[in-house]
């Protein structure tokens, strides 16, 4: 795994290493604990959340990211199968030898997350605005016209002034990025707003709302800065090209040397929009 996945900077028997398994198992094991020391205390639901229930879409926001978290465990564990003893057997079987990771593991993780990353600026958005147990559809489509007409046009023209320039996997993906942004942008506005209508403007109270607006603003800063990558460290800028033996640990590709700026010791280097040392 330490070619695929965080586990990347840790080795077996490191500090780093003895002190995640020291937390996963200390807060797994807390969590159990007060789980079933606890477990007659939690109310029975005798009938189904109705749909129209802030409690329902909290409860599909959670689903949502259980599956992601469950998504990205199984396909990061890919080369934990080929040493498992019977699951080894069993792919060595139906595949005819070891299970390898996907060819571009990075799409393969964007272009499920990307929609995770909608559904879940929705929800963010949106949930918020429903009561508890019940509420009004006419109310709640009242409450959110706003913030959703400010989100569109917000949305619209920071896309025509910071276009997405991410063309590599077409014209669907290249949607969906712009459908999650909305999704991150309409979650910002929405609960901006909420703090200042439903909430009056008291901080104390906007602890829900606060923490979402500091998560909707990480998706928006995370798809602007990933759908925007440029390359600035170009050798054509002084014609020095060396052959590249670095690869991707992802994709096990070899690196473009052209990609690669090599530097000489007190000369100064133009890099894009900067100069170099």
């Amino acid at each position: 795994m330490g070619d695929t996945s965080v586990h990347a900077f840790t080795e077996a028997g490191s500090a780093i290493n003895v002190m995640i398994k020291i937390f996963l198992f200390g807060f797994a094991g807390l969590g159990l604990y007060l789980f079933f020391r606890h477990y007659k205390r939690i109310p029975t639901i005798h009938t189904e959340e109705a749909t129209n229930s802030r409690e329902f879409w909290m409860f599909i926001g959670s689903i949502v990211f259980f599956l992601s978290a469950i998504f990205i465990i199984a396909v990061t564990s890919i080369p934990v199968y080929n040493k498992i003893p019977v699951v080894k057997d069993l792919i060595s079987k139906f595949y005819g030898g070891a299970m390898a990771m996907p060819e571009d593991p990075e799409f393969l993780y964007n272009k499920v997350m990307v929609l995770v990353a909608f559904i879940l600026g929705m929800l963010t958005a949106i949930a918020q605005y429903f009561k508890y147990k019940k509420s009004d559809a006419k109310t709640v489509i009242k409450k959110i016209a706003v913030p959703t007409i400010v989100a569109a046009v917000l949305t619209a023209l920071i896309t025509i002034v910071y276009p997405f320039t991410f063309y590599k996997h077409g014209a669907g993906f290249l949607i969906a990025i712009y459908l999650a942004f909305f999704a991150a942008i309409y979650a910002v506005v929405a609960n901006a707003m909420y703090i200042f209508t439903a909430q009056k403007g008291r901080i104390k109270l906007a602890g829900g709302s606060i923490a979402h607006l500091g998560f909707s603003l990480m998706l928006v800063g995370m798809l602007i800065s990933s759908s925007n990558k440029q390359v600035i460290s170009s050798s054509l800028v002084n014609g020095i090209t060396f052959p590249s033996a670095n690869k991707d640990p992802m994709t096990k590709e070899v690196d473009d040397p052209q990609e690669n700026l090599t530097l000489i010791r007190q000369v100064p280097t133009k890099m894009a929009a900067y100069e170099l040392h």
